[in-house]
Parts: C-alpha cells; sequence; structure tokens
C-alpha cells in the first residue's frame, strides 16, 4: 500500500510540473467550493485548500478496498463480475 501511496505522489508531482503548477484547468479567480473525488492522499485537495484559503474543498476519496469491507460488499463483487465478462 505504501508503495501505491508514493506512486500516487510522484504522478501527482509530475502531473502538477507537466501543467505548468497549475491545480486545474480553466483559470478560476477565487473558487468558493470544490468537491475532488480521487484516490490516493489527498495531496491535490490539500494543495488547493493552501493556495484558496477561502475556499470550502471537499475531498472525496474513492477505495476499492473500502468498498469490499462496506456493506457494498456483494454489490460490488456483482458489479465486478460483470465488468469482466
Amino acid at each position: 500500500m505504501k508503495r501505491e501511496e508514493e506512486r500516487l505522489e510522484t504522478q501527482h508531482d509530475l502531473i502538477l510540473r507537466f501543467c505548468g503548477n497549475r491545480l486545474f484547468f480553466p483559470r478560476i479567480n477565487n473558487p468558493r467550493k470544490i468537491l475532488e473525488c480521487g484516490y490516493g492522499r489527498g495531496d491535490w485537495a490539500v494543495a488547493v485548500a493552501e493556495e484558496y484559503e477561502d475556499c470550502e474543498v471537499c475531498p472525496l476519496r474513492l477505495s476499492f478496498a473500502l468498498l469490499m469491507g462496506s456493506i457494498f460488499h456483494y454489490h460490488s463483487e456483482k458489479f465486478l463480475h460483470k465488468a469482466n465478462l
């Protein structure tokens, strides 16, 4: 798990540099609310919250492991089975 988090952090850093340190496109002067849906440690959400202090940033973590351990266990397996057909 730690290797995957490190890989995602490196990926975030590379994409950020590639995009000229822009956190999102198009340019938005004063965002008020941002919903960030992703997987990882939340580096992007933290960077946005630090840059736009008056913005409400709501990160939503997507994790297969969390799904598998939740009440959606049966439905997740059913979905994955159909997706792999």
